[in-house]
């Protein structure tokens, strides 16, 4: 497909139920069989992401394989904290992704991402203190967005070459992007709509300050939200989600983006079955 461009991007955030600060949460019987929602959002929805398989048509494992050397992805710092200290093989698996991309295409597929929940207490006494962000801007959405930007860097060993903003890229926050130096972001919610391309790509501009600003392409949001087929029906459910992509191109040699972005835990019900389906996806558009 010349001139056609195909990304799928997925977003790990810790769990909204679960206490902002982890190592404080005790216990959680609702969690079970696993010790409190940071545990169960892990197996459940990361883990199966970085150990998945590629399976036949009738659901029989063939090889190892991760959804996230073809998928861009992006966590939250505090997620990615955690799983430094709880899992550290898989945290090793998540940078290894990153640098196998890099290495391949000169990109790496990790974004930096937002905590959806309070800011860390970092964030929260360097804004108390007045100090003032690099974007100029001293909110503390801009100091959050600045913090996230600094940890990537310390995990990945490289700057971010942009970043999920996911609902919260409301117009103060594009521009302090923007003053931060991110040459791009992916947003979600409705400030396409309402800066009227829908979910065509806009540039955002403020002064000398420029941004490009990526949106899901809304009519693949049914794919993020469907329930999964049984384990025997992954590879007919790849093929069908590779068609779906595929048929979102418009005919010729015009230059398209179509973009599936979404969180890890909306676009599955079941990680492992979302895990497969993707890579059964991804092996069908290669070939």
């Amino acid at each position: 497909m010349k001139n056609k461009r195909l990304c799928v991007h997925l977003h790990f955030a810790p769990p909204r139920a679960g206490t902002p600060w982890p190592d404080e949460e005790g216990e959680d019987p609702s969690s079970w069989p696993y010790r409190d929602s940071w545990e169960l959002y892990f197996h459940r929805w990361v883990e199966p992401h970085l150990r998945g398989a590629r399976t036949d048509e009738d659901g029989l494992i063939l090889e190892p394989a991760s959804s996230l050397d073809a998928a861009g992805f992006s966590f939250s710092p505090s997620l990615l904290g955690w799983i430094e200290s709880h899992h550290p093989s898989a945290y090793r698996l998540i940078l290894e992704a990153d640098a196998r991309s890099l290495d391949e295409t000169g990109h790496g597929s990790a974004l930096a991402g937002l905590d959806d929940g309070p800011p860390s207490a970092r964030v929260a006494a360097s804004f108390a203190s007045g100090e003032r962000t690099r974007s100029g801007d001293g909110g503390p959405l801009a100091a959050a967005l600045e913090s996230s930007l600094e940890d990537f860097q310390s995990r990945f060993g490289r700057k971010a070459e942009g970043a999920w903003l996911g609902e919260t890229a409301a117009p103060s926050f594009l521009d302090a992007a923007a003053g931060l130096g991110l040459p791009f972001v992916l947003a979600a919610g409705r400030l396409g709509s309402e800066e009227g391309g829908g979910h065509l790509p806009l540039l955002w501009a403020h002064g000398s300050r420029r941004l490009a600003v990526f949106f899901p392409d809304p009519e693949l949001f049914g794919v993020s939200a469907g329930r999964l087929p049984t384990r025997a029906d992954v590879s007919g459910a790849g093929r069908k989600l590779a068609l779906r992509l595929a048929g979102r191109f418009a005919a010729g040699n015009t230059a398209e983006l179509v973009l599936l972005a979404a969180r890890a835990d909306r676009f599955s019900e079941n990680g492992r079955l979302g895990s497969r389906i993707l890579i059964e996806a991804f092996s069908e558009i290669a070939r």
